[in-house]
């Protein structure tokens, strides 16, 4: 009776230790699929050298990223467009301002002044939202509030 015990005992103990040594060759050979002549080291010390460049390479562009975003503070992001008729003898909104600003609202506002005998362009610069040299126009100051607000024209 016992002896019965013991071999049933042992055909459990071996049915289990046959399931785990199946489950291991199956994850190797899962892991090793279409590697003929490398080992299973060789073949885990790749996949750790590409993680490792994949690091790198993650901070790198974590860095260049970081760059275009301070770099983006200067770039023309915010737009205003004013269309008016600045002369009683021209017809329809020909004159124009355009503001063009940074994230610092900061940048230039272009007028365009539309009449019979030419058009004149004149470019006023704008700093943290206000005119640096010259004074600002209605047009132009609702130009530059428009694309404060970052309002498309």
């Amino acid at each position: 009776m016992i002896v019965w015990l013991i071999l049933v005992i042992i055909g459990i103990w071996l049915t289990i230790l046959s399931f785990l040594l199946f489950k291991t060759l199956s994850n190797y050979n899962r892991l090793t699929y279409g590697v003929t002549e490398k080992t299973l080291s060789e073949v885990l010390s790749s996949l750790l050298e590409k993680q490792e460049l994949s690091e790198k390479e993650a901070i790198h562009v974590k860095s260049k990223i970081q760059e275009l975003e301070n770099r983006s503070f200067h770039f023309i992001q915010r737009i205003g467009l004013v269309r008016f008729n600045p002369f009683n003898d021209t017809g329809g909104d020909q004159s124009f301002v355009l503001a063009l600003l940074n994230l610092q609202e900061s940048g230039i506002i272009i007028t365009s002044l539309y009449a019979r005998t030419g058009v004149r362009w004149y470019i006023k610069t704008v700093k943290k939202g206000k005119g640096v040299e010259h004074e600002l126009s209605n047009e132009e100051t609702q130009s530059l509030q428009k694309a404060m607000k970052g309002t498309l024209p």
